[in-house]
This record gives C-alpha cells, structure tokens and sequence, in this order.
C-alpha cells in the first residue's frame, strides 16, 4: 500500500501515529505543528503556523496557505463590506495570542541574558572572597586526593614496570610535578619517582 498524500503544505502522513503530521519551514529549520485525525486540521495548522511566524500580511500570504487568507484575516471581511465569520475571528485571534507568546518568550530570552551578562560583570568585581574560598577548598581536596593516592601507590612499591629495562616504583615524587607515569597512559597525575632496578641495592 503506498504512502498517503496529503496535496497540502507542510501535511505528511505519520505511519508510526496513523495521524498527519504538521510541520512548517522557518529560517532553514523545521517547526513542528503536532499531529492531527484529518488532513484538514493539518493544513489549518500549517496556515496558522504561517500567520504566527510571518505576519498577518494577507498580500504577502497569497498563494503560501493551504487555504484562503480569507479564512484567518478579518480584515479582508471588513474591508469588503462582508460580516466576519466567527470561525474566521476565533482564528485571528489564536495566531495573535500565538505570537505574543513567541514574543514575550523571545523578549524574556534576551532579559536573561542580558542579566546574566551584568552578574558576571559583579562577580569580577566583587567576588574575590567567595573564589578564594573555592581555591582554598579545592586545593584541601587535591591534598587529600594525593594522600589516597600516595597510600594506594605504597602498597605496590615493589612492582616492577617492563619498559625495555626493570623500574622499580620508589614513592611520589616531592616535586609534585605533574607528569606521566611510564607505561600507565595516564595524565596529570602527580609524578612518582621511578628508579631503575638495576641501581637497587641487594
């Protein structure tokens, strides 16, 4: 059975909800409209879609809708000389309420950056304290950090690493330099001291 066409834009059929999908293109992405039982609904959707995202120019509208601009303008009613449909106002006036929710959305999104911005700007200022006290944690934490290292470290003191000649682990090393340990792969681990097995004393 072949796949279901709607004739209308932005209308596929889903076969995985067996309802039609809406969808509308807007600045190279897709905008999802939801699913729908009719095809009509679908394309009602896609019109709605449209008004909301590009104005309520019905000029500009023509021949882009899956229906007549008629249909979502009450103003072309009125400047007709013709009563509005009550559809046609209930329509109107959800894509109205539509795009003010996208605008405030929109208007918020910048309100929070721009908040954002100005509480960085105060914590490079003012907030030396608090990073000194972060440091000073974290730097408690590394030490403790190193001391469970140096212990696990000790208990496989005699191990012995092949990398072309014997070495012997010979504990951390007192620099504290961070470096690789030989054969392990691992980084920025504080460097231990390794000696070769040949220098060992019997």
């Amino acid at each position: 059975m072949g796949e279901k066409k709607s004739g209308l834009r932005g209308v596929f059929w889903d076969a995985k909800t067996l309802r039609w999908r809406s969808q509308i293109g807007f600045r190279t992405r897709k905008v999802f409209n939801g699913y729908f039982d009719t095809v009509e609904e679908a394309g009602r959707a896609y019109d709605m879609k449209y008004f909301e995202l590009h104005g309520d120019d019905a000029r500009a509208a023509a021949g882009k809708t899956n229906f007549p601009v008629e249909d979502y303008c009450p103003d072309l009613h009125t400047a007709a000389g013709r009563p509005v449909p009550p559809e046609v106002s209930a329509r109107a006036a959800e894509i109205c309420a539509a795009r003010a929710r996208r605008e405030a959305d929109a208007a918020a999104a910048v309100a929070a950056a721009a908040a954002g911005g100005a509480s960085d700007e105060e914590g490079e200022q003012g907030g030396e304290p608090q990073q000194e006290s972060l440091g000073a944690e974290a730097m408690e934490a590394s030490e403790q950090l190193a001391v469970r290292r140096s212990k696990r470290r000790a208990a496989q003191s005699n191990l012995l690493v092949h990398l072309g000649e014997d070495f012997v682990y010979d504990g951390p090393d007192s620099s504290g330099d961070m470096q690789d340990e030989p054969g392990s792969g691992s980084k920025g681990r504080p460097a231990p001291r390794w000696r070769s097995s040949a220098a060992t004393p019997c």
